[in-house]
């Protein structure tokens, strides 16, 4: 599925979608880590807080003087944000990391992933999140391993990134 397809998804309040990110990939005591970000439903309460209007950064960057603290002119650089056009952006609502084995595929993943968050289950987080309450984070420290997950210390980032690169799941009904 393309981000499009994600978005229109999410946007039309289907599923809740969650996205592997290979911006979180790692090995942590022996146990290799996943990060999935789960977007929100237009449905859910958390969905206002998620879905922005952010300023399109052009890709020359920013035009005025710059030094090693960033721009020399906060003010200037504060009209100059304004004055850029804006877009719409989904933010996730969930990040989170999950234990996989060497034996893990995008198909025990995504598993995994339906199984472990279901439809009542993220209905609870986003509720709780909607509110700021934090009591939600035992629930999902609960949902951190596959059954394949074990310590093999070894682990190959660029090679797991391969492997998961387009994985999304969609959760929900």
């Amino acid at each position: 599925m393309s981000i499009i397809q994600t978005i229109v998804s999410v946007l039309t309040g289907e599923k809740v979608v969650a996205r592997f990110n290979p911006t979180g990939t790692h090995e942590q005591h022996g146990y290799w880590k996943l990060r999935f970000d789960f977007y929100p439903r237009v449905t859910d309460k958390t969905y206002a807080l998620h879905h922005i209007e952010v300023p399109v950064i052009p890709k020359e960057g920013y035009p005025g003087l710059v030094d090693e603290e960033g721009p020399v002119d906060p003010w200037a650089f504060d009209i100059w944000i304004e004055s850029l056009p804006k877009a719409w952006q989904l933010n996730p609502f969930i990040c989170h990391f999950i234990k996989i084995g060497p034996g893990d595929t995008p198909e025990t993943v995504t598993a995994y992933l339906k199984d472990m968050f279901q439809k009542d289950t993220i209905k609870a987080v986003d509720m709780k999140l909607a509110v700021g309450d934090e009591s939600w984070r035992p629930l999902m420290e609960s949902r951190t391993r596959t059954p394949l997950a074990e310590r093999k210390p070894g682990f190959n980032v660029d090679a797991a990134n391969n492997v998961f690169a387009n994985l999304e799941v969609e959760i929900g009904d």
